[in-house]
């Protein structure tokens, strides 16, 4: 230590101030204070002492032998406590502190070697400045015990051995501590059978040594007398007892079983590790719980197992289906195994009867099961009677029987002598019992060559015994002159479709100010095989959509239709429109089919097309029951061996998955001939193509080949987001001009051609084109010059294989 001293002199006080070097390699300038009596010397050792940081080290304390704790200290230590965890159980003060040493006095206070005794510094401003645990030394020696386990009710004696200084011992059980035993020849023992009285408190047996103090000390394991138990399985109809081995101490066993009543059984032997205990009249059914216990010689419970049963003649297994209350009559179940018969248990009171045969149990209960509360199960009983499985029976709210319905029995205009069958195209159908049709019965009778008016009526009944009735009337007329319009004319391969306006021609209608035509469906160009009739729709208030020709009769209208038929075009009528107001209800379908079904009696329809655009499209149930009429008017027709022609006119950002439509096309899947998905109107609307990576717009012209081919192949592949429409049912929707459509018009027909011929190359080749509309393909632009039937001069050659050049 290397010390620089300055000092000063003021009265009888000497101050130095010092800068030393405390720890090799770390210096220290700061000033420190002393302040002295100047007659006194200035010992190095005593400043650099007052400036270590403040511990103490107490020497090793040996019992018996040495009357204080002793040991050095290093910096600010003023005072010592003592703390002791013993016997003698406190804290205490006192002790010397002087010149680097101190003792505390603690011959009456520390008494074990198992006692822990803590010493504490402090500073001089009070504060604990270290703490260190005593080292105890028995100045006699050290000692250990071992004992053996102590077995209730059996061992008298805790009983072990020792080494060491242990001179006597004592025995503590929970907190109650006994003195006595002997301790001799290494071996200790100790009388504790009427102390230790069960296995839950704690024993510990305490060595001591010479002095009278705790040297040691360990844990006495109690245990109870145990032994185990080995049952054999028990085979029904053929052991008569139970059987098995057992080990350790078992005096005495019980037998319970647990069935169709719990009954405690005692008895049996018990010999030379075997047992057996007679069971044949108390072990009636593989299906009961049979537990076996063993039991030691003061009557405590050592083992339980329980017992495998067996069934001589095999196992069953029931699985039952649910009860609906008031709809169900029985209780019905599959079973497989040894079920020869069942009862039923609803709640307590059991049942005999039902039948067992062919893999299947049934077993009446209609006038049984009262509640859904109830709690019902179905018991398996073997050839002998005894039951081998059982199964619950969920009871549920039975739903309302739906009355039958039928459909095709609708009114009918038939020539005289014509053969009239009352039972072709009609059906019916119940929701509980499906295909009812061959349970109608027909009540009237029509003679087809006498003319008139003849009334049936038709029935039937579901298994509910609920009755439905419908009336119908067949008129007998004389034979008429042919009518083309009665014929349902289907165009076969391609099509062409326009929408033709059942309204006045407008001045400057169109999205360019131009003005479509007015005409009869008689003048639209014959290439145009299918004309939508636009629209069918609702009156202002609502109700169900109808239609009328706007500037002709019915019958007139009739026979424009029956021209176009009699060329093999057909007409069917749209419904919908832009600004239609449609919302029908479940209860709407009936009178729904019969309006359809009447239009087309009256204007020679030959299918309805689903032009629904906006609200409409979700209105009401419209979703639901529109899908729902059309099934029931195609079927009506195709008992007539006629196909009434479904199509639709979907704005395709709703042919997605999720979307608007996706309900009319399923709902009509296996339905519908074909969808004319309008590819215009929708602005920036479009797909993204992954092989291009790129996203294709309807109104980008640029790419409008690209866009109509890769929206055809997502429609017949159902990719790219697209709900799924075959190619042979699919027909693209252009514009007939700019004036028909705000976007969408084809600039260059060869983009049509590039994009069919793709797609005829690749093998999914296109139904064929739709345009709105004819009136508008024969109209004229702003300045009156007439588009002159553009869209089915560009497009019908490519359709229909003609020859005609493309300009």
């Amino acid at each position: 230590m290397k010390i620089n001293k300055q000092s000063t002199k003021k009265g009888n006080k000497l101050t130095r101030t010092i800068a030393m070097t405390l720890v090799v390699g770390i210096a220290t300038t700061t000033p420190i204070s002393l302040a002295v009596n100047a007659s006194e010397i200035i010992n190095p050792n005593v400043v650099a002492n007052q400036l270590a940081t403040p511990t103490i080290t107490p020497n090793e304390f040996e019992l018996y032998t040495d009357s204080y704790i002793r040991g050095t200290f290093a910096g600010d230590v003023k005072r010592i406590r003592v703390f002791v965890e013993g016997e003698n159980t406190g804290e205490y003060s006192g002790g010397t502190v002087s010149a680097g040493v101190f003792q505390f006095y603690a011959r009456d206070k520390i008494r074990n070697t198992h006692d822990k005794v803590t010493v504490k510094a402090y500073n001089t401003a009070g504060q604990e400045v270290d703490s260190k645990v005593l080292t105890i030394k028995n100045a006699d020696g050290t000692g250990s015990v071992k004992v053996n386990d102590f077995v209730l009710r059996q061992s008298r004696h805790v009983e072990g051995t020792y080494e060491g200084n242990v001179a006597r011992v004592r025995l503590k059980v929970g907190t109650t501590e006994y003195a006595g035993g002997t301790v001799s020849e290494g071996k200790i023992t100790f009388y504790a059978l009427d102390k230790i009285k069960d296995t839950t408190e704690p024993v510990v047996l305490m060595g001591y040594d010479r002095r009278g103090n705790k040297i040691t000390e360990q844990t006495v394991n109690v245990t109870e007398l145990s032994g185990t138990i080995t049952a054999n399985e028990f085979e029904l109809y053929t052991d008569s007892y139970v059987q098995g081995t057992f080990t350790g101490e078992v005096r005495s066993i019980k037998l319970i079983v647990e069935g169709e009543s719990s009954v405690e059984h005692l008895g049996g032997t018990v010999s030379n590790g075997v047992f057996q205990f007679y069971a044949k009249d108390k072990i009636r059914n593989s299906f009961d719980k049979v537990t076996l216990k063993a039991y030691n010689a003061v009557g405590r419970e050592v083992d339980s197992k329980d017992i495998s049963i067996k069934n001589a003649d095999g196992v069953g297994s029931l699985v039952t289906t649910d009860f609906a209350l008031g709809q169900s009559r029985n209780v019905e179940a599959t079973y497989q195994g040894n079920v020869s018969r069942v009862r039923l248990k609803v709640n307590n009171q059991e049942y005999a009867g039902g039948t067992v045969a062919n893999g299947t149990a049934t077993f009446y209960a209609l006038d049984k099961i009262r509640n859904t509360t109830d709690k019902v199960t179905l018991i398996g009983l073997d050839r002998r009677g005894n039951k081998i499985t059982e199964q619950a029976v969920r009871i549920i709210e039975g739903v309302a029987n739906t009355a039958p319905t039928i459909t095709g029995a609708t009114d009918k205009t038939i020539d005289k002598g014509t053969v009239f069958n009352p039972l072709e195209g009609v059906s019916a159908a119940d929701k509980e019992d499906g295909d009812l049709t061959a349970s109608i019965q027909v009540v009237g009778n029509v003679d087809t060559t006498t003319t008139g008016v003849y009334e049936l009526t038709y029935s039937v009944k579901d298994s509910a015994n609920e009755e439905t009735k419908v009336t119908r009337k067949i008129t007998v007329q004389d034979v008429v002159a042919t009518d083309p319009a009665a014929e349902m004319v289907n165009p076969t391969d391609k099509v062409l479709v326009g929408y033709w306006h059942n309204w006045p021609a407008g001045k400057s209608d169109g999205y360019k100010q131009g003005s479509s035509a007015a005409m009869d469906l008689t003048e639209i160009r014959k290439e145009y095989n299918v004309i939508d009739v636009s629209f069918m729709k609702s009156a202002d208030e609502g109700g169900i959509p109808t239609f009328a020709p706007y500037n002709m009769t019915d019958k007139e209208f009739r026979d424009q239709i029956g021209e176009l038929n009699k060329d093999g075009r057909a007409v069917i009528m749209a419904l919908g429109g832009a600004d239609a107001h449609i919302e029908l209800k479940k209860s709407d379908k009936d009178a729904f089919v019969a309006e359809i079904i009447r239009m087309v009696d009256v204007y020679g329809f030959d299918g309805l097309d689903i032009d629904l655009e906006q609200s409409a499209i979700t209105a009401g149930e419209n979703q639901s029951v529109i899908p729902e009429a059309l099934r029931e008017v195609k079927n009506h027709y195709k008992a007539q061996n006629k196909n009434f022609l479904i199509t639709m006119a979907p704005e395709f950002p709703y042919l997605k998955p999720g979307a608007a439509y996706e309900a009319y096309i399923k709902g009509l899947d296996g339905y519908y001939d074909w969808i004319n998905p309008q590819l215009y109107n929708q602005s920036g609307d479009g797909l993204w193509v992954d092989e291009l990576n790129l996203w294709l717009t309807q109104s980008n012209d640029d790419l409008k080949a690209k866009f109509l081919y890769y929206m055809a192949d997502s429609f017949s592949k159902g990719t790219r987001g697209f709900l799924h429409i075959p190619a042979d049912k699919l027909v693209l929707g252009i514009p007939a001009n700019n004036d028909a459509a705000a976007t969408g018009y084809v600039i260059n027909p060869l983009d049509v051609k590039t994009a069919m011929d793709q797609l005829e190359a690749e093998g999914q080749p296109i139904k064929g084109l739709m345009t709105w509309s004819v009136n508008w393909d024969a109209g004229t632009d702003k300045d009156g010059k007439a588009y002159d039937w553009e869209f089915v001069n560009r497009y019908a050659p490519m359709l229909f294989n003609e020859t005609k050049a493309m300009k």
